[in-house]
């Protein structure tokens, strides 16, 4: 019992998307399957002259090592007939490496497929991160032009994913409330919550078996649409979305899911060589969304900051920390590369004209 009482009535019989998440040898895979990727981290660790550390893990049904705020239920049944059944395979792979200077690298990589997770070429981004020339950098306050990586973009989105619900816009309390049809970034910004995206394949029903919707939450640079839970849909007399959420900290609530962001036609290594001087930025940890209303969010760079300078990887940087508002970040944006899978999220690079930056 979670303590949690709602007195609203629960939906009916819903019809649902087919999604094929399931694979049966990942399901079996056992400790030997994943050790066979963990030696290949190391025998690549071993020949670059590295230290390394990580993680190999499968699951069945929702994995809370991608995404632990995120959790899907396997099966909902209700007693208005409601049935659904969903099953699902995860697999991730994580590896940190780190030289004898202490600089560090690190890449990860997920899948509903073990086998699909190419631990030679994750392990080899990590490396050579770590082996980045030159010796440590402190940079001063400032804004930098910036290249952030996919890994980046999605912490700074996943802040973003908790404020698309109908109930906080209907409070005033995200950036829906004001926003909805008005330009608030740049028109490069496309975003939507699509459980169906082959590279996400999400659940296609949300914790009370309400089916999932695709959902335009952003188009070029305009909010048009929020998520809505079976809870709020009843509340606000709008349709549901197929987005509630569960956990014992927070009762029921509502986020988008499985977060699309429209990317460009590059690639990551052509944001960096067509850059006379910036900095690169692996992924960001520590975020705190400040203020919903404006998307103000705080954190840190980690898992690897570099000094670019014409067009290459001059130097590790040392750890910064910045307070962004994130559609002012994306008003920013020069160029984005193509979109890719990263942790349950399609999002691509972005290389940012300015990105405020100050050292721990």
């Amino acid at each position: 019992d979670s303590g949690h009482t709602e007195d609203l009535t629960v939906p009916n019989e819903q019809d649902y998307v087919t999604q094929v998440s399931f694979d049966q040898a990942t399901e079996s895979a056992n400790a030997l399957d994943r050790m066979s990727l963990v030696g290949s981290t190391i025998i690549r660790a071993h020949a670059h002259q590295l230290m390394s550390s990580g993680y190999v893990a499968t699951s069945f049904g929702c994995d809370p090592m991608i995404a632990p705020n995120f959790r899907d239920p396997y099966a909902v049944r209700n007693s208005n007939d409601l049935w659904a059944y969903h099953g699902s395979t995860n697999a991730v792979m994580s590896v940190g490496m780190v030289d004898h200077r202490t600089h560090e690298g690190w890449a990860k990589a997920s899948s509903f497929m073990l086998a699909s997770l190419n631990a030679d070429g994750i392990a080899e981004v990590a490396a050579q991160k770590a082996c980045a020339p030159g010796e440590l950098k402190s940079l001063i306050p400032g804004r930098y032009r910036c290249v952030l990586e996919p890994a980046a973009v999605k912490a700074l989105l996943a802040c973003f994913a908790e404020t698309c619900g109908s109930s906080l816009a209907s409070r005033g309390e995200s950036i829906f409330s004001e926003n909805i049809g008005k330009k608030v970034t740049s028109d490069k910004i496309s975003i939507r919550d699509d459980f169906s995206h082959e590279e996400l394949r999400g659940c296609p029903y949300d914790v009370q078996g309400v089916a999932r919707k695709t959902v335009p939450l952003i188009e070029k640079g305009v909010p048009k649409a929020t998520v809505t839970s079976f809870k709020s849909a009843q509340q606000l007399n709008v349709e549901a979305t197929g987005h509630g959420c569960f956990s014992p900290e927070r009762g029921f609530y509502e986020s988008a899911k499985c977060i699309v962001m429209e990317g460009g036609e590059t690639s990551l290594v052509e944001l960096v060589t067509d850059c006379q001087q910036a900095v690169l930025v692996s992924s960001l940890g520590d975020i705190r969304l400040l203020d919903p209303t404006t998307m103000t969010i705080s954190g840190t760079t980690r898992d690897g900051t570099y000094l670019i300078r014409n067009g290459q990887v001059i130097a590790p940087v040392a750890k910064m920390s910045f307070v962004v508002n994130l559609f002012e970040l994306f008003n920013q944006v020069e160029e984005l590369s193509t979109s890719i899978s990263c942790d349950k999220m399609v999002v691509p690079a972005i290389r940012v004209a300015e990105f405020g930056l100050e050292p721990l």
